[in-house]
């Protein structure tokens, strides 16, 4: 494939091979059994009151409470940031998906309620139960907040909800099928998150295996809320042992258990519609479930229940054609096993480990989605955990590799177009605003097919500026493999003699977004 670099505002161009596309310049409830959501109905006799009714159903996660919360209480949680039943705080940048469900009544100050994640600019994933909450609320308007890890400051995105989504065969009787989809007025800015296929689910959600939970939710049973985003970590549970504690009319193929028999550590009020994680292959989180329900909050063998994302991805795909479900490879991608092995050396244990909360993390998609026709321009953005040097490669249908960035076509900060540095939690553009300003754009172009980008997060103290410095002219890898091995090689000669085990990568991170490019 001959691509071209359109330099200036001329015509002028030289062969540089660059992603696939051309770089193009000059351009301008009492013991209820409830849900994990901490909003009230109040005077209109919502969810939460049903609880009273029937001990099986409600609207709070946990009620310890002489009465149901009122939306003051609540609202007067926020003050606290705790720890959630265990957990810790967020690093900045670890979840970049993660959105805060407010509800705004007038004359109220808004709160957030229930949580949920950005798997489109336009749409929202959360629980049924927090829709059904919304749909009963009278005079009262709802917008997310993206971006922030801190509720109460810090940069943060509010768009407002246009429509509320249930999904159709939500039993909230028996609490299945609970997912949702919120329609946004506006556009998202948050990376989409990615989530687990149906098939992947089996490989993933498996007994013993670790996930990660987060949310705003509340740090104790029946307790105050946490402004800041907290994450915990809990194994999965026997499906037959889950039916055993709540039922098999309850648990099905729509959802599933997680947490520790001795208990202690959990999701909470205010964390329903909010996600767990599991590591893929290369220690990259998919989000695998969704906040549903329980009983209490981390009681010993009364662990959390979650809707299986999996399980609902027709659903979700009918409404959300870009939505990024993962699957394994298959032989028609552009996966080599040299490649795979070579980022898997980077990420060693990220997907077995028994911290992986502790995991650095690396996001890297296309703004424009999954599917790009030739001509079309597009943006890339990036967001990592920790700092330290990035790297961003292409793979097409051909099999043909490429450097993105650094790239002396794009200058990162040097002339050579070597260094290429990111810094944890705040979102990088390729191209940067500023080089958009001065006209850099990325315009695909053919062949057809499927494509991947990865990202390759190194610590500063790996030297990798001459292996970078190579390619960045745009011009074919002849061996990626061999590339990425190298620069793996050098990052794993810096660690030195550990004394303790490293249970987790928490310091570099690979990410990959497959897309395709169509006529």
């Amino acid at each position: 494939m001959d691509v071209k670099q359109v330099l200036g505002t001329g015509r002028r161009a030289r062969k540089a091979a660059v992603l696939g596309v051309a770089l193009v310049t000059g351009l301008a409830a009492g013991e209820a059994i409830s849900m994990r959501t901490g909003v009230a109905a109040e005077a209109d006799a919502g969810l939460l009151r049903m609880a009273q009714a029937d001990p099986m159903r409600g609207l709070g996660r946990t009620s310890n409470f002489d009465e149901e919360p009122s939306i003051d209480d609540l609202a007067r949680s926020r003050t606290r940031t705790d720890r959630i039943l265990d957990g810790t705080q967020a690093e900045a940048g670890k979840w970049p998906s993660m959105a805060a469900i407010f509800i705004q009544r007038q004359g109220e100050k808004p709160f957030n309620f229930c949580g949920g994640t950005v798997i489109s600019e336009r749409w929202i994933l959360t629980a049924a139960h927090c829709a059904a909450a919304m749909k009963k609320q009278s005079n009262a308007s709802f917008f997310i907040r993206e971006g922030t890890n801190d509720l109460n400051g810090g940069s943060k995105n509010d768009v407002q909800v246009a429509e509320i989504v249930a999904h159709p065969d939500y039993d909230g009787s028996r609490t299945l099928n609970d997912v949702a989809l919120l329609r946004l007025s506006g556009t998202a800015k948050s990376p989409r998150q990615s989530l687990a296929s149906g098939p992947l689910m089996g490989q993933l959600v498996v007994p013993d295996r670790k996930g990660t939970v987060i949310g705003f939710g509340a740090t104790s049973e029946g307790g105050d809320a946490s402004a800041q985003l907290m994450q915990v970590d809990v194994p999965v549970v026997k499906q037959n042992r889950c039916q055993e504690v709540y039922g098999n009319d309850r648990i099905t193929n729509a959802n599933y258990c997680a947490g520790y028999d001795k208990g202690g550590k959990d999701s909470c009020q205010g964390d329903s519609g909010g996600p767990m994680f599991v590591p893929g292959r290369n220690g990259e989180f998919l989000q695998v479930g969704v906040v549903s329900w329980g009983k209490g909050c981390g009681r010993p063998n009364l662990p959390g229940v979650y809707a299986s994302v999996g399980h609902f991805e027709r659903w979700i795909r009918e409404r959300v054609s870009d939505a990024d479900f993962q699957a394994q490879p298959g032989p028609e991608k552009p996966v080599v096993a040299g490649t795979e092995q070579a980022l898997g050396s980077v990420t060693q244990g990220a997907q077995t480990t028994d911290k992986p909360s502790q995991n650095a993390q690396v996001k890297v998609e296309i703004v424009q989605g999954l599917r790009l026709k030739v001509g079309q321009f597009l943006d890339i953005r990036v967001i990592s955990s920790v700092s330290g040097r990035l790297a961003l490669f292409n793979q097409d249908s051909n099999g043909r590799s490429y450097q993105i960035f650094p790239s002396k076509g794009m200058p990162s900060g040097q002339e050579n177009g070597a260094i290429a540095r990111i810094d944890a939690g705040r979102l990088l553009g390729v191209p940067s605003a500023k080089q958009r300003q001065q006209g850099f754009r990325f315009q695909v172009t053919p062949p057809v097919g499927p494509n991947r980008l990865i990202a390759l997060v190194l610590p500063e103290r790996v030297k990798v500026d001459d292996v970078l410095g190579r390619y960045a002219d745009g011009s074919d890898i002849p061996n990626l493999d061999q590339m990425l091995a190298e620069l793996v090689d050098r990052e794993v000669r810096t660690r030195g003699i550990q004394a303790v085990k490293v249970e987790a990568p928490t310091d570099r991170a690979v990410s990959e977004f497959e897309y395709e490019i169509v006529q």
